[in-house]
C-alpha cells in the first residue's frame, strides 16, 4: 500500500471503524468498555490479624463469586467493630466473627456478576470495602468479595444486605489497649 491508501488505514485500525468519516480527536472516547468492573480491594481494608479469627477467615485475596449449591458456613470478619466501653476493660477497637444465619439470599447477590467498567475519571477516589465473606465448603475455604459498580465499589443492594444479614457473634478480640488519662479526662 501507498500514499493515501496507507494513511486511510492506518486511520482506521488508529481510531477505530466508523470514526474516520467524524475525524479521531484526542481526548474523546473511541469505544464504550464492555469489561466487567473489577473491585478496587480484595482484602479488608483493616487487616485481620487475630489467630482465632484467622481460623474462620484466613487471609486470602477475595475473588468473584460463581455460585454453587452447598456450604458449611459462611462468615464475616471484620477488624473495625467497635463497642461501647465500660470504662475499665473494653476499649476497642474489636476483631469479630460472625456467623450468617441463612446465607443463602446474601450468596445469591453475591453471585451476580460485576457491572460494566466505566472510565476512571468518573468514579470517586477513596478506599472502598469489599465487604468480604468467607465461604466453607467441602473443606475449603473462599473468600469473595460483594459484586462492584462500574468504579469497583460494592453496589448499593448489596450493601444493603450485607449489612443487615442476620448475624450470630462467635468470636470477639479486643485489640485495644486501655484508656489513659489523655483519652478520658471525665473519668479522673
Amino acid at each position: 500500500m501507498r500514499g493515501p491508501v496507507a494513511l486511510l488505514v492506518a486511520g482506521l485500525a488508529f481510531c477505530g471503524p466508523g470514526l474516520l468519516l467524524a475525524g479521531c480527536v484526542p481526548g474523546e472516547p473511541v469505544a464504550q468498555s464492555t469489561m466487567p468492573a473489577q473491585p478496587i480491594e480484595v482484602r479488608p481494608l483493616k487487616p485481620l490479624t487475630e489467630a482465632a479469627v484467622l481460623a474462620y477467615c484466613p487471609d486470602l485475596r477475595a475473588e468473584h463469586f460463581d455460585g454453587f449449591t452447598s456450604y458449611a458456613a459462611v462468615y464475616i470478619c471484620r477488624s473495625d467493630d467497635r463497642r461501647p466501653s465500660d470504662g475499665t476493660t473494653t476499649y476497642g477497637p474489636w476483631q469479630s466473627v460472625y456467623r450468617i444465619v441463612d446465607p443463602q439470599d446474601l450468596l445469591q447477590l453475591y453471585a451476580l456478576p460485576n457491572d460494566t467498567r466505566i472510565a476512571s475519571d468518573a468514579c470517586p477516589t477513596g478506599a472502598a470495602d469489599p465487604l468480604i465473606l468467607w465461604v466453607h465448603t467441602g473443606g475449603i475455604v473462599q473468600a469473595i468479595y460483594a459484586p462492584v459498580n462500574g468504579c469497583g465499589f460494592a453496589r448499593g443492594e448489596i450493601v444493603d444486605a450485607y449489612q443487615t444479614a442476620r448475624r450470630q457473634l462467635l468470636v470477639e478480640v479486643d485489640t485495644g489497649a486501655p484508656l489513659d488519662a489523655h483519652d478520658t479526662p471525665a473519668e479522673h
